[in-house]
């Protein structure tokens, strides 16, 4: 059936709760041991109770995987009434992708425009790192007036809930500074296994390199190569390679996972190529081979202060970046 969708990006969409379709899937996670200890809460319910219970929340959206339509989890906003509370779970499968966080901000973001909130809130318990770093990632800042002290709902033991707020006027702000958080780093044993499965999304695979293959490039040219894994907080969302042989430096294969394209990471990250470059060996001309016939990566280096130049090889046209000239 066609879903309503409230609001969606290029991975991921919110849409409205179906219980003849949702229920199945949302009683399931309630039942998940990870759930209950996220929400400090044991659903005794059987299916058909569950069935039965009204929908209070003011929002209950599915979150919709838009390449397959694969139902993700849930976000819910409280009920009419209480301070606007922004939750989230997420089905099994579909943990440590990503997509918790991508699907936050998403719904932060309709809540203030669907309701007008001037302030918005969420909680987590004081052991659940992974939720508090994804509040932070979407602009949650800790509220401690707002913090909860209960008791576990299998121990008995005192546990706290801490209270996070994102203001509107912050939202904004936020999102220039999570811009600031991209960095390189190198690749290791623990994290070459996430670069190779790193995907451009390109059609025309000529266009950009396999990164096996530029690993398999740095690793031979190992004097004059420099591969990184690029890092939005401490997630990998693309790959770069360069060369710094001979004062020849170039940005020879640059790619941004297709997950995280059109946010501005690319951008950044490119931005940090030039200046390890700069800071790292003084450089100051810096090239960028590109297809001729790739006219979005022309685009693209032309945006960062890149021209086009008359030396083409093998089918490169080398960009030239000349930090005099900037």
């Amino acid at each position: 059936m066609d879903r309503k969708v409230f609001i969606s990006d290029r991975d991921i969409s919110l849409t409205e709760y179906c219980p003849s379709i949702d229920d199945i899937s949302y009683f399931s996670c309630w039942q998940d041991a990870d759930t209950q200890k996220g929400y400090n809460y044991q659903m005794t319910d059987s299916f058909e109770a569950f069935c039965k219970r009204p929908i209070r929340s003011r929002l209950l959206a599915v979150i919709i995987r838009n390449e397959d339509k694969e139902p993700l989890g849930i976000v819910s906003l409280s009920p009419e009434g209480s301070p606007p509370d922004l939750a989230i779970m997420l089905y099994k499968p579909h943990r440590g992708k990503g997509y918790g966080t991508k699907a936050f901000a998403l719904a932060s973001a309709y809540c203030f425009e669907a309701f007008d909130f001037e302030h918005l809130y969420a909680g987590c318990y004081e052991t659940n790192l992974i939720s508090r770093k994804m509040l932070k990632a979407c602009g949650f800042v800790p509220h401690p007036d707002g913090d909860s002290h209960e008791t576990h709902y299998l121990t008995g033991e005192p546990i706290t809930q801490y209270d996070f707020v994102l203001h509107r006027k912050d939202r904004n702000s936020h999102h220039q500074e999570e811009r600031r958080s991209i960095e390189l780093r190198a690749i290791t044993e623990d994290n070459f296994q996430q670069c190779l499965n790193l995907n451009a999304g390109i059609q025309d695979r000529s266009f950009v390199d396999p990164v096996s293959y530029s690993l398999a490039e740095a690793w031979v040219y190992y004097q004059d190569t420099r591969p990184f894994a690029i890092y939005k907080d401490d997630v990998m969302i693309g790959f770069v390679s360069m060369y710094v042989g001979e004062q020849n430096y170039q940005i020879i294969n640059f790619l941004i996972d297709s997950t995280f394209q059109r946010k501005g990471f690319g951008t950044e990250a490119a931005r940090l190529c030039i200046e390890y470059l700069r800071n790292e060996y003084s450089a100051s001309k810096i090239s960028a081979p590109v297809k001729l016939e790739h006219t979005a990566a022309r685009k693209f280096w032309s945006r960062l202060g890149f021209c086009c130049s008359n030396t083409v090889e093998d089918g490169y046209m080398f960009m030239r970046y000349c930090e005099k000239d900037r």
